[in-house]
């Protein structure tokens, strides 16, 4: 990686260093442990992909037709991690139905994780509501290790939701947190007992702003960083009317200088 230059240094400032997680997938992912070991405070082991690119080389959601295979894998990986690696791993609630479910999630805890996460859905019903909230409660109640919810947190409404029906602590949240960029805040904001406030689109603006700038600097040569800014749009556009304006002004535009001025032009507006 090349130095950032002094405009770089200035717009994006160093930032302190931050715990680092790996994450592994594949029926072989607990023998590559010893001979590809990720410099890492934290592994995970992803038993709930739905990719079907990940699926067919037997990875990902797939495992959870193998309950013994994937407690096979688990207490390899953990064995040849250093002990004081944390592992962990996620998990959907099954392949085409959620027979194995508390078997698959037994396999893990007895493996030797040490956490796991639950998106509250089955492979093949991919992201359509409803999440099964309950069923985590279920898995929940069938290992002994900390769980994870997981699966349609969009909003403070849902957090609240998912921790009392699944009886977690900790939620993880995915797409939500992506269509509502200050979702953690205010789940912050709520967890230690003050008001919570809703962001305006102005502040969403700058975030937006400096996104594209990000996307530039990883890859300006091609359409990564046009494609990445309208799919956040796209997304977003669902929670505010100000994304669908926004969406539309850069929606048939490819020059990323004609949309970094549209961006600039838009904050301006946002904050008059």
């Amino acid at each position: 990686m090349s130095p950032k230059s002094p405009t770089e240094t200035k717009r994006f400032p160093a930032r302190p260093a931050r715990p680092t997680f790996g994450q592994r997938c594949g029926q072989y992912g607990g023998e590559c442990a010893g001979s590809r070991p990720l410099r890492c405070e934290q592994n995970r082991f992803e038993f709930g992909c739905p990719a079907p690119t990940v699926n067919k080389h037997k990875g990902g959601a797939i495992l959870l037709k193998e309950p013994e295979l994937i407690f096979h894998i688990v207490k390899t990986l953990r064995g040849r991690l250093p002990a004081h690696i944390p592992l962990t791993a996620k998990m959907r609630l099954g392949y085409e139905d959620k027979s194995r479910a508390l078997e698959c999630a037994c396999a893990i805890a007895e493996g030797g994780a040490c956490g796991l996460t639950v998106h509250a859905r089955t492979k093949a019903e991919g992201y359509e509501p409803p999440a099964h909230w309950e069923w985590i409660r279920k898995i929940r109640d069938s290992v002994n290790i900390p769980v994870t919810a997981n699966g349609d947190v969009f909003s403070l409404q849902d957090y609240i939701g998912i921790k009392t029906i699944s009886g977690c602590n900790s939620v993880m949240l995915g797409r939500g947190a992506v269509i509502r960029p200050d979702l953690a805040r205010q789940i912050k904001q709520y967890e230690n007992g003050g008001p919570v406030k809703d962001t305006d689109f102005a502040e969403v603006s700058k975030w937006i702003r400096q996104f594209f700038e990000l996307c530039l600097t990883k890859e300006a040569n091609n359409k990564y960083p046009l494609a990445r800014l309208k799919q956040w749009l796209g997304m977003m556009k669902k929670e505010f009317a100000a994304a669908q304006n926004l969406f539309d002004r850069v929606r048939t535009v490819k020059d990323a200088d004609e949309v970094r001025n549209i961006l600039a032009e838009f904050e301006r507006e946002m904050n008059t």
